[in-house]
């Protein structure tokens, strides 16, 4: 059986070589060297709360300081904008979930970058029915690379119990609104003192990780960091 299922990826790879996603020439890696090369990190200032990028000689962005999120701290590895934002919509929407590998990795050396020790690694989840029509939660699959390449456990510790209104068609008033009370604790589990890595795949205002940060702390943790692949502008393009 072994030997047939050689032959035949062997086979298929003949009839369908195999290509990078992002620009379609030949190549066995789902993201070719030269694109990956293209997935640049984020270098400059950013709110020592939420992370968002910021100008200027405040460290602190406006909406941190008139209403400061439930998590500690926020790091993303990029904007969401060219390579990057076309690797997230291939690995989101068109089925790709393998894309987690190199997406993980380049985030697990992000946030090695900054200095944070963690206790478990965790994601933002997805409704029930949105997860049975994708198939998986990139979120998740992004946090278990993370915790692969950190060498961290991670937990599946949320439930979204409502589904909600897509976050990137709202306005932030109604991104905060839209996630009031939509997460609860999956199960009984011990986090008393512990720190977090909250992961998602794109942030935007910070709505759904400040919401799921609530809910941790009620869980009992000390303290919980968000880490994304991208900061988002609030608009998504279609793809094809």
């Amino acid at each position: 059986m072994e030997g047939f299922r050689k032959f035949l990826d062997f086979f298929l790879d003949l009839l369908f070589p195999p290509k990078c996603l992002l620009c379609k020439r030949l190549n066995s890696n789902l993201i070719c060297p030269e694109c990956l090369s293209q997935l640049t990190p984020f270098r400059g200032k950013t709110c020592s709360l939420c992370g968002v990028p910021l100008e200027g000689k405040d460290n602190r962005c406006p909406q941190c300081l008139r209403n400061p999120p439930y998590f500690d701290r926020g790091f993303f590895y990029g904007l969401y904008q060219g390579k990057l934002e076309e690797a997230i919509l291939r690995f989101k929407y068109q089925d790709h979930p393998g894309l987690s590998a190199p997406l993980g990795k380049l985030l697990a050396e992000k946030f090695r970058e900054t200095g944070v020790q963690v206790d478990l690694v965790t994601w933002v989840p997805l409704h029930q029915r949105k997860l049975k029509m994708r198939g998986y939660n990139q979120a998740e699959l992004l946090a278990r690379a993370i915790s692969v390449n950190l060498g961290l456990p991670y937990g599946d510790l949320l439930i979204k119990k409502k589904e909600t209104k897509p976050q990137s068609r709202l306005s932030r008033e109604e991104r905060l609104k839209n996630v009031i009370g939509v997460f609860k604790p999956k199960s009984a589990v011990e986090l008393q003192g512990k720190s977090l890595l909250l992961v998602d795949d794109v942030v935007t205002t910070g709505a759904t990780a400040s919401e799921c940060a609530r809910v941790l702390k009620e869980m009992g943790a000390e303290k919980v960091f968000v880490l994304s692949l991208a900061r988002g502008t609030g608009t998504q393009r279609p793809i094809s």
